[in-house]
């Protein structure tokens, strides 16, 4: 007996069984590619009231190139059928009646089903379904996402925007949605294959990582192995790529349903192991493998969780964007001389430039901040910056640059023992000082209503020092009563000077407004 179908025995096989059930309680069809034509061929022969569920991959190269076609989601939505999408679906299978299931190469399309004059050269093959594969199916169903008007209306919209005339002339692979429709694409992943897992440490090469793991987790991030090898890759950008896979967004789900709770690895492991569709799943020594390298994948390009490793185990945290971080609190970031070569890059290095404190960053909404104007967090891309030598965190006790308004200076030891404070050149044009003068500058500090004298007196190693009068020190001491325990080499300030204005008197002596902060954290 021959159980292989070829051509249009397959599809004839299939429209024959559904002629001869009577009953016709459901029926359900998979396939890559779906045409109009061939559904139509199909449903001469399904009964009205019969529950149908139709599912294609719908990519978008899919639907400009014409290999499916728009109008079935019409077809479909006038004959009270179902219409899903299951994205990088290569499978053709249909269901009959939760009993026969047809196998094979043939899409429904005009083609594949062999009804047009010019058919493909197709195999297939009908078996009994099991309750095995019956459970397997539901949970591809599961998985593909319900088309409604919306989500029809969106991807109509890009597909007619879309300039077929040069289709011949382009790769239609890299035709992606846009983010406004992959938001409507998007569906909470509560179940994953095994494939869809990491099989590879972090893209690290090491002697028992095989090429074929690592090309594996690059396909997983739609990211080119060649660029790994060359190290042609940003770090943001894949970070990006990785926050985007399917994997990560199971996790991410699990983390939010109590996001306050920080997580173990054995409280993941379970999770993962209780969440794959893979029959029989991995043992859960493949699982905890398995887990162990997504937690590489973590803590290196998630800006999203903290990975918190003990000699034991490990768990994990929320990272909140919208919380100032303390490891940057009362910092200052400085460009370096290595240039950026992305355009927002180079006009957040720029924007830096001699100093900008991480408060500024925060609140300043100059539109050349790219840290607080771009997408993302403002955290992560000042680490990306500093990972990458762009900026680099001032080494001297001032809070801010030339530009910052207000520009503070960080309260240490000399300033209530030896009155004075060493003003690094990188502000001197805050206060209208030149590089290499010999010249005094005095000057006015002004706390309220109460004047304070002071000058910037130049050194011998090309340097100022501002000195104040004595009564000036003990407005300090007053507005901060800790200073004794401050000590010569402290760099952990909790109180600052703060310059917030500045004008000149009678005479043309500037006159500098100036307020004392404290923080104790």
């Amino acid at each position: 007996m021959n159980n292989l179908l070829l051509n249009e025995l397959f599809s004839s096989k299939i429209k024959d069984r559904l002629k001869e059930t009577k009953n016709q309680q459901s029926l359900v069809f998979f396939s890559a590619f779906i045409k109009k034509r061939a559904l139509e061929w199909l449903a001469e022969v399904i009964n009205p009231e019969t529950k149908v569920t139709v599912v294609s991959r719908w990519q978008k190269a899919d639907l400009v190139s014409g290999a499916s076609d728009l109008e079935i989601f019409e077809f479909c939505r006038n004959k009270n059928w179902d219409f899903k999408i299951l994205n990088n679906l290569h499978s053709k299978l249909y269901l009959l009646n939760e009993n026969k299931i047809f196998l094979g190469s043939a899409n429904l399309t005009s083609k594949g089903f062999n009804i047009s004059s010019q058919g493909n050269i197709e195999i297939g093959t009908e078996i009994e379904a099991t309750p095995e594969d019956l459970q397997l199916i539901q949970n591809l169903l599961d998985d593909a996402i319900f088309v409604d008007q919306n989500l029809y209306d969106s991807i109509c919209q890009e597909v007619n925007e879309t300039d077929k005339s040069m289709f011949d002339q382009i790769d239609t692979q890299p035709l992606t949605w846009s983010q406004k429709t992959l938001d409507t694409l998007e569906k909470k992943v509560e179940k994953l294959w095994v494939h869809d897992l990491f099989v590879s440490p972090a893209l690290k090469k090491l002697p028992d990582i095989s090429d074929k793991d690592i090309e594996h987790d690059c396909n997983l991030l739609n990211f080119n192995k060649d660029d790994l090898d060359s190290n042609n890759y940003e770090k943001e950008e894949l970070s990006k790529k990785f926050e985007s896979s399917k994997m990560f967004k199971w996790f991410m789900n699990i983390m939010k349903e109590n996001p306050n709770s920080r997580k173990s690895f054995g409280f993941f492991s379970k999770q993962l192991h209780n969440s794959l569709l893979d029959e029989p799943p991995p043992y859960r020594s493949g699982v905890k493998e398995y887990l162990s390298f997504f937690e590489t994948w973590l803590s290196e390009y998630s800006t999203s969780v903290i990975v918190r490793k003990s000699k034991v185990s490990s768990s994990f945290d929320l990272v909140y964007d919208s919380q100032p971080s303390r490891e940057f609190a009362f910092k200052t970031f400085v460009a370096t001389d290595k240039p950026a070569k992305a355009s927002h890059n180079i006009k957040r290095h720029a924007w830096i430039g001699l100093g900008r404190s991480y408060e500024e960053i925060l609140t300043d909404n100059h539109q050349d901040n790219f840290y607080k104007h771009q997408e993302g967090s403002i955290n992560t891309h000042l680490k990306y910056d500093l990972e990458k030598e762009f900026i680099k965190i001032a080494s001297d006790s001032w809070l801010g640059g030339p530009n910052s308004n207000p520009l503070a200076k960080g309260l240490d030891f000399s300033c209530f023992h030896s009155n004075s404070s060493a003003i690094p050149h990188r502000v001197y044009e805050f206060f209208n000082l030149t590089l290499g003068s010999n010249l005094e500058k005095r000057v006015i500090l002004k706390k309220g209503s109460k004047e304070f004298g002071a000058v910037f007196l130049p050194k011998k190693d090309n340097r100022y020092v501002l000195q104040w009068d004595n009564k000036f020190t003990e407005l300090l001491k007053e507005s901060v009563p800790r200073w004794e325990g401050i000590e010569a080499h402290d760099t952990n300030y909790d109180s600052f000077l703060y310059f917030t204005d500045s004008s000149k008197n009678v005479q043309g002596m500037t006159i500098y407004e100036v307020d004392i902060a404290t923080t104790y954290s």
